[in-house]
């Protein structure tokens, strides 16, 4: 082989290269944001539906006298088991 063919399968290995490692980018580069993207519209609409129906419900309110009691003994400190 000559300096001339040499030259030339030199330029082609590079380009071979440089194709490789440009797909092997746009492979990687368009899969991540893709479910990033998806995860975030989710979100947002899940939001979006959240404040939609948060106008339609009423306002709840609770007072310490609608709560019921605690059922069942209280216990404060270790059980017989436990010591």
């Amino acid at each position: 082989m000559d300096d001339e063919q040499k030259r030339m399968a030199r330029g082609l290995i590079l380009v071979v290269v440089i194709l490789a490692a440009a797909f092997g980018t746009y492979r990687y580069l368009s899969s991540a944001p893709a479910a990033d993207s998806t995860k975030a519209d989710l979100a947002q609409q899940r939001l979006e539906e959240m404040r939609k129906n948060q106008g339609d419900a009423a306002p709840v309110e609770t007072r310490a006298e609608d709560t019921p009691p605690p059922t069942g003994p209280i216990r404060h400190g270790p059980t017989k088991l436990g010591s």
